[in-house]
């Protein structure tokens, strides 16, 4: 191997090698030398002057203390980490100070050239020192030159300045000896260059058979321990395959014919292995959907596998199947083989769907929780507000009875008033806060009246229609609660129409059995009516008919909708123990429509009021309890004007003490529901323990859950809903009074 085809790294190892080969003989070197120092120092003694010599001496002693002090340094390092240039640059530096050291001897301690015994000796010792450079200093190929050099050069230059024929030839003389000296040098260089590189060659090939035989020996193990391997996972296949409780089985690739199944697919699919083995599942009609054993086998021709692709099988038996299928391609006997593994996960995926199914209802129901908190807050102090406006205003229409413009004014009040107490009753309703008295209603009945303010509301470019249906069943709902569910029907319905269109009103009755059943499981078996609402709008995609009824989402643009309406409508049907269902494609319009359970007492309620006049007035006494004044006042001008005595108090801890005072008797308590210190129900079993049989008559604009189940109030309950009516509490009142006492 030449030096110049090297790589540098191989280079550097040399010369590393050089210069520990050089450092290795310096030892040597420094005491020859220290010998040839003090033995020309014995020549040189008096024949010059006597203060040359401790000179050169000191020079020649500080020269070899730090030669020393770099082969001491040397030896600290480690085999191959040291920097080979780095240390080769510094013995070259310090071989050349020596020599210029050894050449200083030319100009202070040589003998002068008259004495020739003394000059031949003197040059005797240089020469010897001289000569054994190449064989020292050689390992370095500029070893020998910087040493011999500067020694001979100072000697040359001497005696060539010295004159005389004498001087002369030994300044040729040492020319022809350096260049020997150099010459020999360079070949002793190349000697030992040639003997590292052979003694590595042998080291790398000693190291080449080494790692060939442990590779052989390895080779050798390996398959021993390979083969044990395959006879252990064979084994082990063996068993996995027979008694795993997956389905597994070996088919051929070319026309898929079933060659092996295990256990699992006999227990999952219910065939047997004489079914199964030659022939292919296309034959059997194992895949419920054909396309997917085309895509998935298209899948494993393309790329040698695939995992966990779910897929629908049949069963023996025709059950749905679901399955995790995952197929890998294997050669075998010649011949490409397809092995699949199908778990089946039918439970689990039921499972999940389930899962999802309670997660959503349970979102659904912290949101509606959440709503519902923030709504009775708001509606209980609006609502009594809304009975302090309605109530003043009534009682100004009853004072301007030939002032007509003063009549439209209050009426238009009331309305009004009642208007925001039905947007109030819509935030209750949405969260089944909102306390309501069903009563037996015919839809055919009840929705006429709504149309023409329907109307109004959907503008006069898209038609409203209504189609009642023939021999309509009867529901059992409270009837605000229908003008709640169709006003926010048909308003969606307004809004999904860009331009002109057309809103159908309809109803129908269904009956629901098990077939109807495995359509919508949600329905349980009976008699239903329905009511739908039909648009001709821009339709909704089956994404965002999965979120429709949640709180606050929607479609429309920010500040056009609240996201509360088709929650309100879902709130309202699951209070009544309906269901609700949208068909929509988008481009196509939607229908919505309301199951509603169909009464068995198929006799609509006779409104329930009585003749006006004299018939409403009394004259018994009455406890009336209301923590705002405003309503107290309001409350109990209108019963005085009807001739009632009240009893007037604006807390519970007051009521009682007038209960408790009061010398003659109380017919009856009207309380407020929810107040500070004490609700209306335990005022109720308070005072029923001082003054027996007292009947009592609850109203609020939130009951919170004080009253209510659900929003669904007792039919033993006395409750009217503020904001109310004039009339309607005259009423409520005398109905309370007239009830038979217990």
């Amino acid at each position: 191997m030449k030096l110049s085809k090297m790589d540098e790294n191989y280079k550097d190892r040399i010369l590393r090698e050089q210069v520990r080969l050089a450092m290795q003989q310096l030892p040597t070197t420094l005491i020859s030398t220290l010998i040839a120092a003090f033995a020309l120092a014995w020549t040189a003694f008096g024949t010059i002057a006597t203060w040359k010599i401790p000179v050169w001496i000191s020079m020649f002693l500080a020269t070899t203390l730090a030669r020393t002090a770099l082969y001491l340094q040397f030896r600290k390092v480690r085999d191959n980490a040291f920097n080979g240039k780095h240390w080769r640059n510094h013995y070259l530096i310090f071989n050349f100070i020596a020599g210029s050291v050894w050449g200083a001897s030319a100009l202070l301690i040589l003998p002068p050239l008259n004495h020739p015994g003394l000059i031949f000796l003197f040059l005797l010792v240089i020469a010897c020192v001289v000569a054994t450079t190449p064989v020292s200093h050689s390992p370095l190929k500029l070893g020998p030159a910087a040493l011999s050099a500067p020694v001979v050069m100072a000697y040359v230059v001497q005696c060539w300045m010295e004159g005389g024929e004498l001087g002369h030839t030994i300044a040729m003389l040492g020319v022809l000896f350096l260049l020997a000296i150099i010459i020999y040098g360079q070949k002793h260089n190349r000697f030992v260059t040639s003997v590292i590189l052979l003694r590595f060659e042998n080291l790398e090939l000693l190291e080449e058979v080494r790692r060939a035989n442990d590779s052989i020996c390895l080779e050798i193990a390996e398959r021993k321990l390979a083969q044990k391997t395959v006879e252990e996972s064979e084994e082990k296949f063996r068993l996995a395959f027979r008694t795993s409780p997956d389905s597994i089985n070996l088919n051929r690739l070319s026309d898929g014919m079933v060659i092996d199944i295990n256990e699992g697919f006999t227990k999952i699919t219910g065939y047997t292995r004489e079914e199964i083995i030659g022939k292919t599942p296309l034959q059997l009609k194992i895949w419920h959907n054909p396309k997917e054993r085309d895509r998935i086998k298209a899948r494993v021709a393309g790329k040698g596998f695939v995992e966990n692709v779910e897929a629908e099988f049949r069963a023996k038996d025709g059950r749905l199947l679901t399955g995790l299928v995952s197929a890998r391609i294997l050669r075998l006997n010649q011949e490409d083989m397809v092995l699949s593994i199908i778990r089946d996960i039918t439970a689990w995926k039921k499972t999940e769907e389930e899962k999802k199914k309670l997660q959503k209802e349970l979102f659904l129901a912290q949101k509606m929780e959440s709503i519902g908190r923030l709504a009775g807050g708001v509606a209980h102090d609006f609502n009594n507000m809304l009975s302090v406006i309605i109530g003043r205003a009534e009682m100004a229409l009853h004072c301007s009875a030939s002032d007509y413009l003063a009549r439209q004014n209050l009426e238009e009040i009331i309305r009004t008033g009642q208007r925001s107490s039905a947007l109030t009753r819509q935030l209750l309703t949405f969260a089944s806060k909102q306390p309501t008295t069903p009563k037996i209603t015919d839809l055919n009945e009840t929705i006429p009246g709504m149309l023409s303010m329907l109307r109004r509301m959907i503008g006069e470019d898209i038609e409203l229609s209504w189609k009642p249906g023939t021999d309509l069943g009867k529901v059992r709902i409270d009837h605000s609660q229908i003008d709640q569910i169709l006003v926010n029907l048909v308003v969606n319905a307004r809004d999904a129409i860009c331009g002109a269109g057309s809103i159908t009103v309809m109803t129908d009755n269904l009956a629901v059995d098990d077939a109807a059943r495995a359509q919508k499981p949600e329905l349980t078996p009976g008699s239903y009516v329905l009511l739908s609402v039909k648009d001709t709008g821009a339709g909704i995609s089956r994404e965002v008919c999965g979120q429709i009824f949640e709180p606050f989402f929607t479609t429309k643009e920010l500040g056009k909708g609240t996201g509360l309406g088709l929650s309100t409508v879902y709130g309202i049907v699951k209070q009544n123990d309906g269901f609700i269902d949208v068909v929509s494609q988008p481009g196509k319009g939607a229908t919505f429509t309301v199951y509603l359970p169909e009464s068995e007492n198929g006799t609509v309620a006779a409104t329930e009021s009585m003749a006006t006049g004299d018939s409403l007035t009394g004259a018994e006494t009455i406890l009336l309890v209301e923590d705002n004044e405003s309503i107290l006042d309001i409350g109990k001008s209108m019963l005085e004007a009807l001739g009632y005595t009240v009893l007037a108090s604006q807390a519970p801890a007051l009521a009682i003490n007038l209960a408790n005072i009061y010398p003659g008797d109380i017919d009856l308590l009207i309380t407020d529901v929810i107040m500070p210190g004490m609700n209306g129900r335990e005022l109720v079993e308070k005072l029923g323990l001082i003054r027996p049989g007292l009947k009592s008559l609850y109203m609020s604009g939130y009951t919170a859950n004080v009253m209510s189940n659900r929003g669904i109030l007792d039919e033993t309950v006395n409750f009217i809903q503020k904001p109310f009516r004039k009339d309607d509490f005259a009423w409520k009142v005398r109905q309370v009074l007239d009830q038979p006492g217990e």
